[in-house]
């Protein structure tokens, strides 16, 4: 596969393989149960995120992505700012996790924490992020994620519960 450096590799055939063996039985997966859920998926990865709001939810998410890269606890030492505007909550998410592979490929940045604020309607939203990790080099890290998809997304919203399904193409 393609190695940007020697410990970072992009994932081959193997990715479910080291998935369903290390991902998904990871500290940190287990520390944030509540907050999202892996599915088995080929040659993908999806996953639920929860929370009570839309904004938690879309926190839940943003800290499942690093999870796929490393299984090292990133400690929240550089801080990054981004706002997100679409005209859909589909499209918001979306381009969230899409801002958010891109700060990992271009700034070489791993996330931590997530602050999340949605405001606006249909048509107009906006979303200001403010994120807290460090360089993917300090960390050992097992791929890449290449894109988000819109394939199988879905935000389901009921009172106190909002649920999002991701797919991200490794």
């Amino acid at each position: 596969g393609f190695v940007r450096d020697r410990r970072h590799t992009r994932l081959g055939d193997g990715c479910m393989q080291y998935c369903n063996a290390k991902l998904f039985k990871s500290l940190y997966y287990l520390k944030n149960m509540e907050k999202f859920k892996f599915f088995e998926y080929t040659a993908d990865v999806k996953y639920e995120a929860y929370g009570k709001t839309l904004a938690e939810a879309f926190e839940s998410a943003a800290l499942v992505v690093p999870t796929v890269i490393t299984q090292d606890k990133i400690r929240p030492i550089k801080t990054k700012k981004i706002k997100i505007k679409a005209k859909t909550k589909r499209a918001l998410l979306y381009d969230f996790i899409e801002e958010l592979i891109f700060m990992i490929d271009t700034n070489h940045l791993l996330f931590s924490e997530v602050n999340v604020k949605i405001t606006g309607e249909e048509g107009a939203y906006v979303l200001d992020a403010f994120l807290k990790g460090d360089l993917y080099k300090n960390y050992e890290c097992h791929g890449d994620i290449k894109s988000m998809t819109y394939s199988d997304m879905a935000i389901k919203e009921k009172k106190n519960k909002v649920t999002l399904t991701i797919v991200l193409d490794i």
